[in-house]
C-alpha cells in the first residue's frame, strides 16, 4: 500500500470492544486506520480474512463491506478520513513505532481546538502514515515468516490454501502474493508446490509407492500429483531415478 492523499479529515476515536462483539459494515462511509492497542479483531470480506492486533494495524478504504468480529477484548484507536485509495480495500499494515499512535491521537485531539487545526491534524496523520508505511519494505521478511512456517509444517495437508497462509501472516492474499513475488520470484502456492516436490523426492527414494507419496505431500489425486511432479522435474514419479 502506498501513502494515500488525504482529502478530508473526519475524526479520531478511542474504541472499546468486548469479546464476541460483531459489526456488519456495508459500504463504509470513509477510510480508516485501526490500531488495536490490546486484543484481536477479525475482519472478513468475501473469502478474505484479515486479523488486527497490537502488531498488525489495519487500513479500510471507503466503500468496503466486511464483518468485524472481536476475538479478544480490544481497545483501539481509529483515525477516520477521506482519501484517494480505491473503494473496497482492506490492508494489514506493519506495526507503528512504539508510542506513535498515542502521540498522533493526543496531538490531533489537542489540534482540534487550534486556529490552524486542519494543517496540524493532516501533518499528524501523514507523519503516522509515513512511520507505518515508510518502512514497509523492511518488514516483508518478518511478515512472511508465519506463512513459511505453516508451509513447512503443514505441506502434507491437501486443504492448505492461500487463505490459510494469508491469515497466518495477518495480511491479505494480494499483499502476501506481492511479498512472495518480490522475495522469491513466484507465488505462495508455487513455493508450496516446491516444498511438496522436494519431500516427494525423499519419499520416492525410500521406494514408497507413488500413491502413498502423493498422499504424504498433500495430493488427494494421484494423477494431479504425477502431473505436478513431471512439470517440476521433467519425468513422472514412476520413472524417477535418484541417479
Amino acid at each position: 500500500m502506498w501513502i494515500p492523499i488525504i482529502t478530508q479529515y473526519l475524526s479520531v476515536l478511542s474504541v472499546h470492544d468486548e469479546t464476541g462483539h460483531i459489526l456488519d459494515m456495508r459500504d463504509r462511509y470513509c477510510a480508516t486506520l485501526i490500531f488495536p492497542l490490546k486484543g484481536r479483531i477479525r475482519f472478513s470480506a468475501d473469502e478474505c480474512v484479515t486479523l488486527a492486533d497490537g502488531t498488525h494495524p489495519i487500513y479500510l478504504s471507503r466503500g468496503t463491506c466486511y464483518r468485524n468480529e472481536c476475538l479478544e477484548e480490544a481497545r483501539s484507536i481509529m483515525f477516520n478520513f477521506q482519501d484517494d485509495i480505491a473503494p473496497g480495500t482492506i490492508e494489514s499494515l506493519p506495526p507503528a513505532p512504539a508510542g506513535a499512535v498515542s502521540e498522533a491521537y493526543w496531538s490531533i485531539q489537542k489540534a482540534q481546538g487550534d486556529t490552524c487545526a486542519l494543517a496540524l491534524i493532516l501533518s499528524c496523520l501523514y507523519r503516522l502514515l509515513y512511520q507505518v508505511l515508510g518502512n514497509a519494505e523492511h518488514e516483508k521478511g518478518d511478515l512472511l515468516a508465519p506463512a513459511l512456517e505453516m508451509m513447512r509444517c503443514r505441506f502434507c495437508e491437501s486443504g492448505l490454501m492461500l487463505d490459510d497462509l494469508a491469515s497466518a501472516a495477518h495480511i491479505s492474499k494480494v499483499y502476501l502474493g506481492k511479498c512472495f513475488v518480490a522475495r522469491y520470484g513466484q507465488s505462495p502456492m508455487r513455493y508450496l508446490r516446491e516444498i511438496r516436490m522436494r519431500h516427494a523426492v525423499d519419499y520416492l527414494r525410500e521406494r514408497r509407492p507413488v500413491g502413498e507419496v502423493a498422499r504424504l505431500v498433500g495430493y488427494t489425486d494421484i494423477f494431479q500429483f504425477s502431473r505436478a511432479f513431471k512439470q517440476h522435474f521433467g519425468v513422472p514419479p514412476s520413472r524417477f531415478d535418484e541417479g
